[in-house]
């Protein structure tokens, strides 16, 4: 009996380690935890998993590293392109409308310190056009584990960057970090609902090397989360508050849960945002200095939330607006005309999104079509994505000679 046991052990354990080995290789699982689909970089932090399908040996989303590129594409996962495939992401639908060359510098989670250094490598790869994604809903994060790296505390010292005050004087739970969305084409990074259930019980270094598995992170893709989604949904007290606006197409929802976070992450009462908004003009200063010193030129295109897409949306339709709504979009609102008021002064090319994806929103609820994903996905469909493109484009050419 002990050795029939011991048997069926062994070979529970073989059949673990082979289905692993399996995930790994052939699959991009594992999707969830710090690193998943991600290389480290050790000024980035991190870049894209060069292994995966799309992504090119530098870890950034394009079919190859190209021997030279005349505009370099630089920001968050609004860049990178979430939920469309990386032909349909605006670098590559502006690359089709202009007929030049454009890099997509785009990765999940990255902010403006990122940015700068990206500004550097463009120009050093011959670019003489740097488009800035510039998504302000959470571009505004602590940064103070990139602050912590040798490069950035060198650049912090030269520019006397703020950040460095709330770094060390903040709690470690005092800090918010920006959660990267997704790597591959939809990939989440954030712990899953099996990771968190394991984390209870699972003592030390035991957790990291079970979530961290590609065999937990699967079944938690394809049975765990799927399973909550269906169910989580019977209880009317356990399902997420949303604010829900009648279209054509239905119900456009929007999460008060999304609508309070990017409140947090974009109010400048708070001292820590002031002062990472303070800094990210400072640097933008940095980078418009530094590619003019480049002969290049740079031209920013900001990007709105999905919340502020709808708001925007809903008030051309007429429709109510719930007070706390309204009142948490308000910081967001502010943050962007300052940063565009900021651009005006320093004759650095600005254009925000806001008008151009609102009317895409419209076009498509009006043919009875989805604009954005049910949830709390703030990523737009293929829609989204071309009225980036286009406002890049409008950029470009009012900007070229």
């Amino acid at each position: 009996m002990a050795k029939n046991s011991a048997l069926l052990l062994i070979s529970l354990l073989f059949g673990l380690v082979v289905l692993e080995v399996g995930l790994r290789l052939f699959t991009p699982f594992p999707i969830h935890g710090e690193m998943a689909n991600r290389a480290r970089h050790t000024v980035l932090g991190y870049t894209l998993n060069p292994e995966l399908p799309g992504v090119d040996r530098q870890g950034f989303r394009n079919p190859r590293v190209p021997s030279s590129y005349e505009i370099a594409a630089i920001g968050d996962s609004h860049t990178y392109g979430v939920n469309v495939a990386s032909r349909e992401s605006w670098p590559a639908l502006l690359s089709r409308l202009s007929g030049q060359s454009v890099y997509n510098l785009g990765v999940s989670g990255y902010n403006v310190l990122q940015y700068h250094y990206l500004v550097q490598k463009a120009l050093s790869d011959g670019a003489k056009t740097i488009l800035i994604g510039l998504y302000p809903a959470n571009d505004l994060i602590d940064t103070c584990h990139l602050l912590a790296k040798p490069h950035y505390q060198k650049l912090s010292q030269r520019l006397r960057l703020l950040g460095p005050d709330h770094c060390q004087s903040s709690s470690p739970d005092s800090k918010s970090q920006k959660k990267p969305a997704d790597s591959a084409a939809k990939s989440p990074t954030a712990k899953s609902g099996w990771s968190k259930s394991i984390e209870a019980f699972a003592p030390g270094r035991m957790v990291k090397v079970i979530t961290g598995s590609a065999t937990v992170s699967a079944l938690d893709y394809w049975i765990w989360t799927p399973l909550q989604e269906r169910f989580s949904g019977m209880d009317d007290e356990q399902r997420p508050r949303v604010y829900a606006f009648p279209s054509a197409a239905g119900s456009i929802d929007v999460a008060e849960k999304r609508v309070r976070r990017h409140f947090q992450y974009t109010d400048l009462t708070q001292t820590r945002i002031w002062h990472n908004h303070l800094d990210s003009l400072v640097l933008l200063q940095d980078i418009q200095e530094m590619i003019a010193r480049w002969g290049g030129k740079l031209l920013v295109m900001i990007i709105p939330s999905r919340e502020q897409v709808v708001h925007h949306w809903a008030l051309a339709q007429g429709l109510d607006i719930p007070p706390e709504y309204a009142r948490h979009i308000a910081s967001q609102v502010d943050l962007v005309s300052r940063y565009l008021t900021f651009f005006a002064e320093n004759n650095i090319p600005a254009k925000s999104a806001l008008p151009s994806v609102s009317t895409a929103l419209d076009r498509v609820v009006g043919e009875g079509g989805r604009f954005y994903p049910a949830g709390n996905d703030g990523h737009p469909f293929q829609a989204g994505y071309r009225a980036y493109a286009e406002v890049a484009w409008d950029l470009l050419r009012e900007e070229s000679p």
